[in-house]
Formats: C-alpha cells, structure tokens, sequence
C-alpha cells in the first residue's frame, strides 16, 4: 500500500497567462516526480475528495530529468483524457539510473464527486527546467490548459 502521509516534497502553482505554471521542490528524484503527479492531481480536482482503487503502473527510460517530469505529466493528462483516472496516490523509484518506475494509484472520476478547478491539456517543453540547489531537486513546469 502507497503511503503519501510523509511527503518529501512541496509545491506551488503560479499564475500565467494562458497556461498555468507548477513549481515543485523535493529531497531526491523520486519525490520530486511524486510531487509532480500529485500538484497535477490537486491543481485539477484536490486531494480531498480522491479515493485510492484502480493501480497503474508506468516506467519511464529517460536521459535527462526535464523528459522524466514531461513524460510523467503527459501520463497523468492521458490517463484523464483515455480512462477518466486521478491520481490519488503516487509512488516513484528508480529500477536502475535510467529507468524509472511509477505506480499511481487512481480515483476514477465522478462527477459528483470531483469538481475540475483546471483541466489540462498538455505539459509543455517550453520552460520546463530541473535544477538541483544545496541538495534539493527543484521543477518549473508550464501546463497548457
């Protein structure tokens, strides 16, 4: 079972223009990929009232971070867009030092009970920046919405 109570990592959105911006700080890659998924899923319904029941697993071979973050954020627009999945719970590790492993454990989206505050389209390149700052993982992501 997925455990997201202890979380290592925050986030923030930001206002801009006509795409919404998230910036996300986490203590290692891992969180800060589940940080990620998990400012998405609050920034479209909240986290309230998300209930954990159907398991997707995603891996993800990668050179860089920005494709880890883009990828991972494309992933959460599609499993909207195809299955009507939110993100409840999030669980990110490594398998080797380009594979990563994702399982996101989803609430299937019900209209009485979710309330979209922003729907998605697509994450964008443009700005999407991962740096590393006195041991601190930090992301810049632009959401087209």
């Amino acid at each position: 079972m997925l455990d997201n109570t202890s979380r290592r990592y925050a986030y923030k959105t930001v206002a801009h223009t006509a795409d919404f911006m998230i910036h996300i700080e986490a203590q290692d890659i891992e969180s800060l990929v589940e940080g990620t998924v998990m400012a998405l899923s609050d920034s479209m319904f909240g986290l309230d009232n998300l209930r954990p029941q159907a398991t997707k697993v995603f891996t993800v071979s990668f050179d860089d971070l920005e494709i880890v973050i883009f990828q991972v954020a494309s992933e959460v627009v599609f499993m909207f867009d195809t299955e009507r999945l939110i993100p409840a719970k999030v669980e990110a590790k490594m398998v080797d030092d380009r594979i990563m492993e994702i399982v996101f454990i989803c609430d299937r989206f019900d209209e009485k009970r979710h309330k979209p505050r922003v729907i998605f389209k697509a994450p964008t390149l443009h700005g999407l920046k991962v740096s590393r700052k006195k041991g601190r993982f930090f992301v810049r992501l632009l959401m087209d919405v």
